[in-house]
């Protein structure tokens, strides 16, 4: 194989594409297969797991853990070690493996050339707006830990998975009408009002009587386990030593009964009324039991609410009524909601047209992103992956 730093003099500047969107897909997928895989240390088999039964080495996934380091570091500067943690540089890495494996069955190749143009548009190695040789040989050894050879290789399985990527998704496709159903999802907004009844309002009225304390102690025992200390090996608490813990574990379930009882008790209030005057509103009702209606302000489907208690399925539930439909009840971790709409705003047609072509070309991307994460899971989950890597020393 020709040098690869030759190239690089003698290659022009090339758009630079970067795939965080499929590697965030990775992680996504190492993350659900990695609950259920099977771990032990590497050091006792000489190898840092198996892909469909073949042997990977430690060098092997070292170095296809210091490719996804590198990438972190060449997105994120010297601002990459307080990132690292959340990337599941691990997770990386095995999912690189697996998808590489595949990919070469599939006989799927990347040239010199296009590895060299893809790092002759990296930003990180130019000076004066053009790429550098020096700098791209001193970035490579001292900040990102790698010969430039090893780095040309990082490069050539990026570039791989780019391309089994393309081919995965290649035939998906979307139409006009699926595009203005996803315009109107990510763009309509509503406002609601809401009658709330919070759990907290009940914990002074509720006890917890010691029958029941032990009670739910010796049927959950296993949820108090704590580290064994380092005088025994005791794992469970005794307990009293999580008689209060329990309690209040016990109150906030009652209160939060005692809330739905209450809410409950408005809801088969509001639909007696309705039998007799079907065209009342929410506000209308609620003001007979003097009560607080709430409103929001408006929102989009996928827009965080700053009321605390409003979560995402309730927001989209509230599009989910028709003008003057009362919500059944509605569930918060801590409270109980019925809810109806507001105002209803949908989207300005005229900012569709002008905006359709760059959101179907967004939306295609989404579509595309979503088929390959499907099956990166599935490949992961055919491949009978074993990590045995937990035990590894790796640079961070």
């Amino acid at each position: 194989m020709f040098s690869m730093l030759k190239i690089l003099r003698k290659q022009e500047r090339a758009k630079k594409i970067i795939f965080w969107l499929i590697i965030t897909v990775m992680v996504l997928a190492f993350v659900l297969w990695g609950a259920d895989a099977y771990r032990q240390g590497s050091v006792r088999t000489g190898y840092a797991g198996k892909i469909s039964g073949r042997a990977v080495s430690i060098m092997e996934f070292r170095r296809m853990y210091l490719a996804g380091l590198n990438d972190a570091r060449l997105r994120f500067g010297e601002n990459y070690r307080q990132l690292s943690p959340y990337l599941n540089l691990r997770g990386q890495a095995w999912t690189k493996l697996v998808l590489l494996e595949y990919a070469g069955n599939l006989k799927i190749k990347t040239a010199n050339q296009e590895v060299a143009r893809e790092i002759a548009a990296m930003p990180f190695f130019f000076r004066d707006g053009a790429f550098n040789q020096d700098v791209y040989e001193r970035a490579t050894r001292y900040f990102l830990d790698s010969s430039p050879r090893d780095f040309e290789e990082q490069i050539r399985g990026s570039l791989i998975i780019r391309k089994l990527y393309e081919r995965i998704t290649q035939a998906i496709a979307t139409n006009d009408e699926e595009t203005l159903a996803d315009y109107k999802r990510k763009n309509e907004t509503v406002n609601i009002l809401y009658l709330e009844v919070e759990q907290k309002d009940f914990l002074s009225q509720v006890a917890v009587t010691d029958n029941e304390l032990k009670n739910y102690y010796q049927a959950n025992t296993g949820q108090f386990k704590r580290p064994p200390p380092a005088e025994n090996g005791s794992f469970i608490p005794d307990f009293e030593e999580v008689k209060e813990e329990i309690r209040e574990i016990l109150k906030l379930r009652k209160a939060k009964d005692e809330a739905k009882k209450r809410i409950q008790g408005y809801k088969n209030q509001i639909d007696e009324v309705l039998k007799k005057e079907p065209n009342l509103t929410l506000k209308e009702m609620v003001s007979r039991f003097a009560v607080e209606l709430k409103t929001t302000p408006q929102f989009k489907r996928f827009e965080p609410l700053a009321e605390s208690g409003i979560t995402p399925q309730i927001q989209l539930a509230a599009f989910n009524l028709k003008p003057g439909e009362i919500s059944a009840l509605l569930e918060s971790p801590s409270a109980y909601f019925l809810i109806e709409q507001g105002t209803f705003i949908g989207i300005d047609e005229e900012k569709f047209k002008q905006e359709r072509e760059t959101h179907q070309k967004n939306f295609l991307e989404e579509k595309k992103q979503r088929a390959f994460d499907n099956f990166v899971q599935e490949l992961i989950a055919k491949s009978d992956l074993k990590d045995y890597s937990s035990s590894l020393n790796l640079p961070e």
